[in-house]
């Protein structure tokens, strides 16, 4: 999507240059949340529109401190309600889910950043609509799914508890649709094929339970040309001989190797995939 379309799409809330600014945000945080066609696309600009008025709110307009002493929350401390209170535009809200937010953006190699130590980074534009990607799906995995059936009602409940600012979403949804692809990350544009050229001399895997070091040992050097030990890696990927124990360990040792390159893991738990699984790999 470009800054125009998102404009458009939002209502012109924010004055000129106010999109130019969350456009490459707001790109990253569909494609962190899986959001690749337009009926998905479409619900995200309608859900982030209506919650943020337009993406013009990266905090909630009250202080928070209806949140003090929410223990299902995660706020035990004096100040935690204030301090965690509703960040980014579909506003992440209490101790407990600052804490889920950064472990999920850590183990997908987003960032290292604590936001339960550092709260208010959630204001940033960038983070914010990260957290809108957490919660679309891993605190609310079934989203994209709702969003397949063009089920309005249920995405507003995953995502309100309810069915408040009904109308406005409904709205601004069949606005977004009629947007089509122009609402998606490229523009709807087919991906294009990369083959990496690389030496095979290193492909060689030095113990049977090195497979996680060995593939990131082969990615990195068909990147970058250096070669990094594979008893190194796997002291990153903390691999025993057990093997590594998760796909999602996998991101962060990746994009410390190459900065800006994006990794992020995709969980595919039924075996064999579902059709809904595949295709987020794919994608």
């Amino acid at each position: 999507m470009d800054a125009q379309t998102l404009r458009e799409v939002m209502g012109s809330t924010l004055p000129d240059g106010g999109y130019t600014r969350l456009i490459d945000g707001y790109n990253n945080a569909m494609r962190a949340a899986n959001v690749t066609t337009v009926e998905r696309a479409a619900m995200f600009a309608a859900q982030l529109g209506h919650e943020s008025v337009g993406l013009k709110y990266m905090r909630e307009i009250a202080s928070g401190a209806e949140y003090e002493g929410r223990r299902d929350l995660g706020n035990i401390y004096p100040g935690d309600g204030v301090r965690y209170a509703g960040r980014g535009p579909i506003q992440l809200t209490g101790r407990n889910n600052y804490r889920a937010f950064t472990r999920w953006a850590q183990a997908n190699g987003h960032t290292t950043i604590d936001f339960e130590a550092n709260p208010e980074r959630l204001e940033e534009p960038h983070w914010g609509f990260l957290a809108a990607s957490y919660y679309w799906v891993a605190a609310r995995p079934q989203i994209n799914s709702l969003c397949d059936r063009r089920d309005l009602e249920g995405v507003t409940r995953a995502i309100n508890g309810g069915l408040n600012g009904l109308s406005d979403r409904r709205a601004r949804y069949q606005r977004a649709l009629t947007y089509g692809a122009r609402l998606l990350p490229d523009g709807g544009k087919p991906p294009v094929e990369k083959v990496l050229d690389y030496s095979r001399d290193q492909v060689t895997q030095d113990t049977f339970y090195y497979c996680g070091p060995a593939s990131s040992q082969t990615i990195i050097r068909s990147a970058t040309g250096r070669v990094i030990a594979e008893r190194d890696l796997a002291a990153q990927l903390g691999t025993t001989t057990n093997g590594t124990d998760w796909i999602g360990l996998f991101p962060a040792v990746l994009n410390r190797h190459l900065p800006g390159a994006g990794y992020r893991s995709v969980e595919m738990p039924n075996d064999p995939p579902s059709g809904e699984q595949k295709e987020r790999l794919w994608a």
